[in-house]
């Protein structure tokens, strides 16, 4: 009864206190940052050249992977029929 009033009470004060909205603001600026970064994959790290390397990437992961292993099972069926 009057503690949750007071909880209420106290709570309405704080979202109406000067700067509240910013702040509250601030923190959900902060948590889209970190969203935005993890969704670049922290390309800031990387030089120009790796930044525009990945922009201009032709094939995506899963593709580059299936060319690069065929091109591997390739080399090793050439190999290996070369040796027998």
């Amino acid at each position: 009864g009057a503690q949750t009033l007071m909880v209420d009470d106290s709570s309405f004060d704080r979202c109406n206190r000067p700067g509240w909205k910013k702040m509250k603001w601030q923190e959900a600026e902060d948590q889209r940052l970190v969203r935005e970064k993890r969704r670049r994959g922290d390309r800031e790290d990387l030089t120009n050249e790796e930044q525009k390397a990945a922009k201009e990437q032709i094939f995506n992961s899963n593709e580059a992977f299936n060319i690069l292993s065929n091109e591997l099972y390739t080399l090793q069926t050439e190999m290996t029929q070369g040796i027998q």
